[in-house]
């Protein structure tokens, strides 16, 4: 993690050339970089998201992370008192005594920075973890798509198609256990905002497909997922549905025709030049 320090100085040095002007930018990209370079004890070639660093490593790499917060973040203490933030950044530190995976670290990150209150200011994976992601699109995801508000969790989509029961419009109040406000208040903790805008964090996780992508980041991937849910009669009810598998679900597609480009075909005055 040595290129750690030389992103740092690189990042100082482009400040002081006066190239990102607006502060909220910088400390958002210095963020970015933040993270990118928590994979660079993995090469290229070889890398793997289950890969674990040493709490050294992540202690390292997050004595950066809060030192770049606090000499460059114009607006740190802006919605957050410099007690609070001092016991977030403690508190994080606090976690890093066993070793990680970068999603692991990440989760920790991402908790600290949503204490800021500033929508600027996120946490973003590696490259090569977001490598990673993009051959995996086609493994298990989240089936639903939801829109959630103060009263209710409601589904908008169901990626498996077939499913006749979660519809849209079905009312979730279960996921795995876990009722729709102990969803949203942690959720809501991890998400980056403006100040104490509670309809942003709303609007996130509504957001096609960000509630599953931020479920599957606090809570992890599962191979089923259980749903309490309020049927058409206003009953009560609980099932259980697999994750949506991308290449199952392409597989079982019918009458799917292979794209071929239609080629501009010659006027018949160029095919008489041409003796066609």
């Amino acid at each position: 993690m040595s290129n750690w320090h030389q992103a740092t100085s690189n990042i100082h040095s482009i400040i002081g050339k006066g190239f990102l002007k607006n502060k909220l930018l910088v400390a958002y990209c210095l963020l970015h970089i933040a993270l990118l370079f928590t994979s660079c004890g993995v090469s290229k070639s070889s890398f793997s998201p289950y890969h674990k660093f040493s709490p050294q490593e992540l202690q390292k790499d997050y004595t950066i992370y809060q030192s770049v917060l606090e000499s460059h973040h114009p607006g740190l203490y802006w919605y957050t008192s410099k007690d609070s933030m001092d016991h977030y950044f403690n508190w994080g530190r606090e976690q890093l005594k066993d070793s990680m995976t970068e999603p692991q670290f990440k989760k920790i990150l991402n908790y600290v920075t949503a204490q800021i209150n500033c929508g600027h200011t996120t946490v973003r994976s590696s490259k090569a973890f977001n490598s990673y992601l993009d051959t995996t699109r086609l493994g298990k995801m989240f089936p639903l798509t939801m829109k959630v508000w103060d009263e209710a969790m409601v589904v908008t989509g169901n990626l498996n198609r077939r499913d006749s029961i979660l519809t849209r419009g079905t009312v979730i109040t279960k996921i795995n256990g876990r009722t729709k406000d102990e969803l949203v208040d942690t959720m809501f903790a991890n998400i980056s905002t403006d100040g104490y805008n509670r309809t942003h964090k709303y609007q996130t996780l509504s957001n096609r497909g960000f509630f599953g992508s931020i479920y599957t980041n606090l809570f992890g991937i599962s191979d089923t997922y259980t749903f309490d849910y309020i049927d058409s009669t206003g009953q009560s009810k609980t099932i259980t549905i697999p994750a949506y598998k991308a290449i199952r679900d392409t597989s079982q597609r019918t009458g799917t025709r292979p794209f071929r480009p239609v080629l501009p075909q010659p006027s018949k005055k160029g095919k008489k030049k041409t003796g066609g």
